[in-house]
């Protein structure tokens, strides 16, 4: 029915969604019937992101023909235009703003807050080279966001700060005096300090500073140090005068001069203090410290001091004091008297016990054995070739024996009882098949090949790996393994690994073991310098370095 006041009635309508470009609308649309978020005759919204956008607040509706090139969208009307530019930038105070209106259903935006100054927001009104700055600058500069729906103005000051120079000059005590002409006692010197610059520099100014000069006053002379009882000189009174006269100390003295009577000045000699440095000290062997001074009496100090200390065979440590009793420390000092290997609790010898270095100091009981440290000393002790041609080695230490037992790597034999009655032994595996033992070849220390080094394994593998990248191959170079060593002396064995790796190659050479292993492989009493000595040592031998061999080897 028609409204009663004459008009047709209205129609209510929701924004069923909005969009942020009439693209993304007119692409959601044409899809037909297949898109659901939208009804037909349903009412959407642009809503894009720059608020400065000319489809911003544009109203669609949806309608049935979704063919044509709007996807059936029809233009309704805009509910909203772009925000404005900001305003302009005015300078004024900061009370004339606070009181501006700022009362509901006036637009406003309203900030505060202080402003650090910076260093180069501030210039001095005169600069060292003379120049002069007068004014207060400033700029200003209005940036929108990035979506264009906020404006910010910066404003920036260069501010000058006042500069006061001063000169100064030494005038007659008389300059200027209000009554001058009197010479009276009670006067004023007038206009002393006075502004000389041209005052066309707002941020400068320039004072002369005229001083007048000081009538001659009182003054000391001639600080001396003298005997109190010096007949030559009257000093004024002072307290314990008498005393120091009679005792003949030494006191500091000086004149004074008084221009109250004389022109030239009444002298008065005072006492100032009491000149008491030390004069002489003795000391007497007990600590007695005798000091004299040239004012005091003489004092007497007992000092302390160490006399001198005894190290007993325990270790004790006794100091002896002047003028107190001697002190034993707590804490004695200790050092190594025997250096062993632990080879059990009766001493069977090689290959028992723990195989560790025991050290023993001078605090430790006459029956201790001293303290075990590092690992056990482990050394290839024997090595053997079976009937079966297995090489196997017995290492000294018994623990590793053990655990060679405990992963399964021990010589059993044909018959499984081990070699010899010991089922510690390590299995190297066989060195022989039908055709002989595989040894290929034998490189001796004396004559190296060109470009070999067998200082150390790490170097022999590189070598043979370099040499022999294929293993053992060719003319009389059958075989895996190869000798390496002096021509009387231990052999190290390497062999060759044929099996390979991910990328084809084989895995190379590695070290197999020592035969024959000698006392040079596991100690070495040696000079820095005895490099063979040093070299023949096994990877865990123990080196004890000295100074001069040849004076060891002569003491015995």
């Amino acid at each position: 029915m028609d409204s009663f006041y004459a008009g047709r009635p209205g129609y209510s309508f929701v924004i069923a969604k909005s969009y942020a470009s009439v693209a993304e609308m007119v692409e959601r649309f044409k899809k037909g019937p297949e898109y659901s978020d939208v009804h037909f005759n349903e009412y959407v919204l642009i809503n894009t992101v720059d608020k400065h956008d000319k489809d911003n607040g544009k109203i669609y509706r949806r309608g049935m023909d979704y063919t044509n090139e709007f996807g059936g969208a029809q233009y309704v009307g805009t509910i909203v235009g772009p925000s404005g530019m900001a305003p302009h930038v005015e300078m004024s105070t900061l009370k004339e703003v606070d009181e501006m209106p700022k009362e509901e259903g006036v637009r406003y935006r309203f900030s505060e807050g202080s402003w650090s100054v910076e260093n180069d927001a501030l210039v001095p009104g005169k600069t060292d080279e003379g120049e002069f700055n007068d004014e207060i600058k400033w700029n200003c500069y209005s940036v929108r966001t990035e979506n264009n729906d906020d404006c910010t103005a910066y404003i920036g000051f260069q501010i000058p700060y006042p500069v006061i120079d001063y000169s100064a000059e030494s005038v007659d005590p008389y300059y200027n005096r209000s009554d001058a002409a009197e010479h009276t006692d009670n006067f004023t010197n007038e206009n002393l300090v006075e502004r000389t610059d041209e005052k066309d520099h707002p941020f400068h100014e320039h004072w002369h500073i005229s001083i007048p000069k000081g009538i001659h006053g009182a003054g000391f002379e001639n600080l001396r140090v003298i005997a109190a009882n010096d007949e030559t000189v009257t000093v004024e009174e002072y307290p314990n005068q008498e005393d120091d006269k009679e005792k003949g100390r030494k006191i500091w003295v000086v004149d004074y001069y008084h221009y109250d009577k004389e022109s030239n000045g009444e002298k008065v000699t005072l006492y100032v203090g009491d000149y008491n440095v030390i004069e002489d000290i003795n000391i007497d062997n007990d600590g007695n410290v005798t000091i004299a001074y040239t004012h005091d009496d003489e004092k007497k100090i007992e000092l302390i001091w160490l006399n001198g200390l005894d190290i007993q065979e325990d270790g004790t440590v006794v100091l002896h004091y002047t003028n107190q009793e001697d002190t034993q420390l707590d804490t004695k000092v200790k050092w190594l008297v025997d250096v062993n290997v632990d080879t059990g609790e009766d001493g069977e010898g090689e290959g028992t016990g723990t195989q560790q270095v025991r050290v023993k100091y001078n605090t430790d009981a006459a029956e201790s054995k001293g303290t075990a440290i590092g690992k056990p000393l482990n050394y290839i002790m024997k090595t053997a070739v079976t009937e079966d041609f297995h090489l196997i080695i017995k290492h000294s230490d018994p623990a590793k024996r053990q655990q060679i037992k405990e992963q399964d790597l021990n010589y059993k034999g044909k018959d499984g009882a081990g070699y010899m009655g010991e089922d510690d032994w390590q299995d190297m595996g066989a060195i022989k098949d039908e055709d002989g033992i595989l040894i290929g070849l034998n490189l001796e220390k004396e004559s190296p090949p060109e470009g070999a080094d067998f200082t150390t394994k790490e170097s022999t593998i590189k070598y043979l790996n370099e040499t022999y990248k294929e293993g053992l191959i060719g003319d009389n170079l059958t075989g895996k393994v190869v000798t390496v060593g002096y021509e009387d002396k231990s052999k190290l064995f390497y062999a060759f690994n044929y099996n390979k790796k991910e990328d084809g190659s084989y895995k190379g050479w590695y070290y197999l073991g020592c035969l024959q292993l000698e006392i040079e492989m596991i100690l070495a009493v040696a000079e820095e310098n005895e490099i063979e000595k040093i070299d023949a040592l096994n990877e865990k031998g123990v080196w004890f370095k000295v100074e001069d061999n040849n004076t060891l080897e002569e003491a015995g």
